[in-house]
């Protein structure tokens, strides 16, 4: 990331990082079964990683996994609280989930697979790496997961569904931020 965008997403942060996500909290709670504690410090990571995105949304496609992956959904869920965040935030962070017919695809074929996750790594590390620029602190290792496999349907057979299901989505493409 260039200093201007770092300074913009600290500035970014700056102005959201207080912003209510209570109801998402609380459903995020619920549904993964997590204690208060856990919901919050998700829902804060999350902000960080929507500005990180919104800043670089025409210059980086940031892919997700894990918990900040599940709490997203669980804020997008909540459309007019996820619309109203966005319009704090500046644009519209959208969800655009990988696509299904190439991950089952990827599934028979080892090429292609390794291509999938090949990208995946590279645009995750990237995030990782955006991150600590931006926040000046290693990414709480709970919250963003440092092993890279975000496929993991492609070692589970019986898993036929592929992209977001596996709890494995990208946020906007570059230029989607609207």
């Amino acid at each position: 990331m260039k200093k201007l965008e770092i300074q913009e997403s600290r500035d970014l942060f700056e102005k959201i990082k207080d912003y209510d996500l209570s109801k998402i909290i609380e459903r995020h709670k619920k549904d993964e079964k997590v204690d208060t504690k856990t919901a919050e410090l998700r829902a804060i990571e999350l902000k960080k990683w929507l500005v990180i995105a919104k800043v670089n949304a025409t210059k980086k496609s940031y892919k997700l996994t894990g918990n900040i992956d599940k709490i997203w959904h669980t804020f997008l869920m909540f459309t007019k609280d996820y619309n109203n965040f966005c319009k704090e935030l500046g644009g519209f962070v959208h969800h655009s989930p990988m696509d299904t017919l190439l991950l089952k695809e990827a599934k028979n074929n080892n090429d292609l697979r390794t291509q999938i996750n090949n990208t995946f790594n590279n645009d995750y590390s990237n995030l990782l790496r955006d991150y600590e620029d931006v926040f000046q602190m290693t990414p709480h290792i709970s919250i963003w997961p440092n092993v890279l496999n975000p496929y993991g349907a492609f070692n589970d057979p019986a898993d036929p569904s592929g992209g977001c299901s596996d709890n494995t989505c990208q946020p906007n493409s570059p230029g989607e931020v609207g």
